[in-house]
């Protein structure tokens, strides 16, 4: 029921509605890898190669309360790298690093022949700031509206 955060990007520019309902724009070069990383995960870009072009380099193995993973480091064109957590027994993603965000995943479903973690942890390492998404449903039908990657109008007065 919180938003926490609203936020669109449509390829050459971002927006982002603060606490006041105001949406501001930019295209600084900076935020915009940002942007087209945030993109690349949320459309798990990974699983579309032809559509999001990326690099990917095989890291070192990590262990993480008593538990190892395997670590894929992706760039995607034009944006941040980020690693991927793979548990190296079942190759599901266990935990994105991004920056100084990591997002902890568990709890995998299939939807409609479509298998994604339903739990998620998001932080920066300082437990009162995480964020915990729980996923009930996933659609696979249609693609998302244009409208999503516009900005909100601004609040009336």
């Amino acid at each position: 029921g919180k938003i926490v955060r609203r936020a669109g990007f449509e390829g050459t520019s971002y927006w982002r509605a603060g606490a006041d309902g105001q949406a501001r724009t930019g295209s600084e070069h900076a935020v915009l890898r940002q942007q087209r990383r945030d993109a690349y995960l949320s459309s798990f870009g990974w699983f579309f190669p032809e559509r999001f072009p990326a690099t990917f380099r095989l890291g070192s193995d990590v262990s993480l309360v008593n538990q190892k993973f395997q670590v894929l480091h992706v760039t995607p064109q034009d944006a941040d790298g980020f690693d991927l957590w793979l548990d190296p027994s079942t190759h599901l993603v266990r935990r994105i690093v991004a920056g100084p965000e990591y997002a902890d995943l568990s709890e995998y479903k299939v939807f409609d022949g479509v298998c994604t973690a339903t739990l998620g942890r998001q932080g920066t390492g300082d437990p009162k700031g995480d964020v915990v998404l729980h996923v009930v449903s996933v659609a696979t039908s249609a693609p998302a509206p244009p409208t999503v990657f516009v900005p909100p109008p601004a609040p009336r007065q």
